[in-house]
């Protein structure tokens, strides 16, 4: 059996790790480095300048600070040469196990199931931390690699998935889900709910083989860490009153749109989650359900058992509902099963994937929806995008660029901001998310040209007219009042 040195010449090494090295030993030589920071040991100072926050610290300044033992074992890892401890931890693991079967009179070689359980542990523990949507665990060159998804962009994991360990790190992931191991030549997902630093989460996990081996990806949805924050999901003032007034209305249709991943899932639980669960009895139809709303029936769709959308609707008509929430208006049955219900006085909320409001009104057509009763039901829709937020450890003003204020209109004398890179940020200049709205309200002008059949840029055009905030226009506002980039904007609004 091979193993593979997790070293990726990325940090230069100050001393050499043995042969056969002890894990035991390494933890006591972390704590040992602690004690001599705690002594003032000038000897110490070297080693923990690998500390991204101590980097530039005088000794003194150094003493001065407070050093977790987590902080120690990374120290000595970079000093190895090694990314991180994990890795570090891993190769002495993986070494450990090899000698032991080199060892062994059968010869045979042993499952290194406690390192793949430790490993995808580590790597869910740094997903979580650094509020990854997504883990992908795909094959490159050969090798087993783990990336996150961190504020829309992917980037690699710390941790390092060894020879010895990457079918083990696949089965156990397979494992999670219940997903068939013995089946290598078909897609399959299921879902897992662990618990991560006592915290539960939900992972949906799809899994592909490709030619160059099976892919998994990990959707996580973090309990701890998912707030159901009205006024935090970036509505401006002016669209927090329009949608109070779209939650009042005591029946129709709101639609919440956008693409996979912009966040129309969390803007529809916030808004669910104002409204007065005390006095309106409100159920919903989901899949899957992800959060458990305070007041709230909810149900989880389950086709294999025969509960459909459709079949679902049509009992919770039955339980005398003010507010119904469907998961995804799907095809025309589901439509017109939404347009009986707000016609008999409900308020419906739902989800379509569309690019903004005159796309979903033309995908509502195209399904097969009457004209006239969809202009009748349809009260607003709520197209949305996610765009990065701009660190605020390194962010900083910036000079108009010539193009910026030729094709944007952005006044010169206005100031805009950036980020420069930081460690916190990984160097991008971007930490967090936040959306970019588009609200467009039903007039009469609106119905008249849905029933006449107008295009997706008619409708749009009508809608501006009416005062409309395109989304990218909300995002150029985000971008004078230095929550985002103009360069982010561009990039997601086009």
């Amino acid at each position: 059996m091979t193993t593979r040195n997790l070293d990726t010449g990325t940090s230069a090494r100050n001393r050499e790790l043995p042969s056969k090295p002890n894990l035991d030993q390494l933890k006591h030589q972390a704590k040992d480095l602690r004690k001599a920071h705690r002594s003032k040991n000038p000897d110490a100072c070297g080693t923990l300048r690998r500390i991204s926050r101590l980097s530039g610290l005088t000794d003194s300044e150094i003493f001065a600070s407070e050093i977790t033992l987590q902080e120690a074992q990374h120290a000595l890892a970079k000093d190895y040469g090694f990314n991180s401890w994990a890795e570090l931890k891993l190769y002495a693991e993986s070494q450990a196990r090899k000698t032991s079967q080199d060892d062994a009179s059968s010869g045979e070689p042993q499952l290194p199931g406690t390192g793949a359980e430790e490993l995808v542990e580590s790597i869910l523990l740094e997903a979580v931390k650094t509020n990854a949507s997504d883990i992908h665990f795909e094959w490159q060159e050969g090798h087993l690699l783990a990336r996150l998804r961190v504020d829309g962009a992917l980037r690699n994991s710390e941790a390092q998935i060894p020879e010895t360990l990457q079918e083990s790190v696949l089965d156990l992931i397979k494992s999670f889900a219940k997903l068939d191991l013995n089946i290598r030549n078909q897609p399959q997902h299921g879902m897992a709910r662990l618990k991560i630093n006592g915290n539960p989460i939900l992972l949906r996990i799809s899994l592909i083989p490709y030619v160059t081996g099976e892919s998994i990806v990990i959707r996580i949805w973090n309990d701890s860490s998912f707030k159901l924050d009205f006024n935090q999901i970036g509505f401006s003032q002016e669209q927090e009153t329009v949608v109070r007034k779209w939650m009042s209305k005591p029946n129709g249709i709101i639609v919440f749109t956008g693409p996979v991943g912009s966040g129309k899932s969390t803007s529809l639980y916030s808004v669910i989650s104002e409204l007065d669960s005390r006095k309106l009895k409100i159920v919903t139809a989901e899949d899957p359900v992800w959060r458990l709303l305070k007041g709230v029936q909810q149900q989880q769709i389950d086709p294999s058992n025969g509960l459909t959308y459709p079949k679902a609707i049509r009992a919770q008509m039955n339980q005398d509902p003010d507010v119904m929430v469907v998961g995804e208006c799907i095809d025309k049955e589901v439509l017109d099963l939404l347009i009986n219900v707000a016609l008999t006085g409900h308020l419906v909320f739902t989800q379509m994937h569309s690019g903004n409001g005159a796309h979903a009104l033309r995908q509502m057509l195209h399904m097969g929806g009457d004209p006239y009763t969809l202009g009748k039901c349809i009260a607003a829709i709520l197209s949305q995008r996610l765009v990065r937020k701009i660190c605020n450890d390194c962010k900083e003003e910036y000079e108009l660029k010539d193009w910026e204020n030729a094709s944007l209109g952005i006044n010169a004398k206005t100031v805009l901001f950036k980020g420069k890179g930081c460690d916190k940020c990984h160097g991008s200049g971007y930490r967090g998310r936040t959306a970019v709205y588009e609200l467009l309200e039903l007039n009469d002008e609106l119905r008249s040209a849905i029933v006449n059949n107008a295009s997706i840029a008619e409708l749009t055009e009508i809608a501006v007219k009416s005062g409309m905030v395109t989304m990218k226009q909300d995002g150029m506002a985000k971008a004078v009042q230095g929550i985002t980039t103009i360069d982010e904007v561009i990039r997601v609004c086009g």
